[in-house]
């Protein structure tokens, strides 16, 4: 191969085998995501299940307990119908087992929510710890307002017991307040789309490559 060639020739080769991984990233993420469209489906389409000692995220279960009103956090900011609020979060404590944070729905700010008394059974699907990122919102410990999601890390803020690692959000009807969630999450899946992408820019790194090799032929070639 010509000497004057291998520069161009290894910066299209890398810029394709970049371009080619990324591509193939994005169709393992297709297959996850669908497994997990199917999960959700599936969980659903069936009631409620036992809680078990590590659930899957979006598993839909039901436990028991008694609300701990002591303890309760804001997360977020929403709208519904022209008032803003928050997403309630508050423990809900068990016998023989850790509590767990229940994001009992949206509350419009400055509205009173009562506990029913004595123990009450939760349905709704599990949420995986958020983990907070330099750029985003910072909790606001004073006013007991949060902008990630992490049980861990909300139970120390407000000096609570360990309790499981994850948030159960609650689904139901609209009773509110809170108004709980009615439904799973709609969860995009634009996997294939950005794969595709990737692939054509791949395709396109060496159809400049050769249109360049073509038009510097002769100069390449003395």
């Amino acid at each position: 191969m010509n000497r004057k060639i291998i520069g161009p020739f290894l910066t299209s080769l890398l810029m394709f085998a970049v371009l080619m991984s990324l591509g193939f990233w994005q169709v393992r993420r297709l297959a996850w995501k669908e497994n997990l469209l199917a999960e959700i489906a599936a969980a659903a389409r069936n009631p409620p299940i036992p809680l078990g000692e590590a659930p899957r995220p979006f598993t839909k279960v039901m436990v028991r307990g008694r609300w701990d009103s002591a303890h309760r956090v804001l997360y977020g900011t929403d709208v519904r119908r022209d008032r803003l609020g928050a997403y309630l979060i508050e423990p809900l404590l068990r016998e023989d087992a850790p509590p767990i944070l229940v994001d009992r729905g949206f509350v419009a700010d400055g509205t009173k929510v009562a506990d029913p008394p004595g123990d009450v059974a939760v349905v709704g699907y599990i949420r995986a710890a958020e983990h907070g990122s330099w750029w985003g919102i910072k909790d606001d410990l004073r006013e007991q307002h949060f902008y990630t999601l992490n049980a861990t890390a909300i139970a120390r803020a407000v000096g609570l017991a360990a309790p499981e690692p994850y948030v159960l959000v609650a689904m139901g009807a609209r009773m509110g307040p809170p108004e709980p969630a009615h439904d799973f999450p709609e969860l995009p899946n634009n996997h294939l789309s950005y794969a595709i992408t990737w692939f054509s820019f791949a395709l396109i790194d060496w159809i400049i490559f050769v249109i360049w090799v073509r038009k510097n032929w002769q100069r390449i070639d003395k």
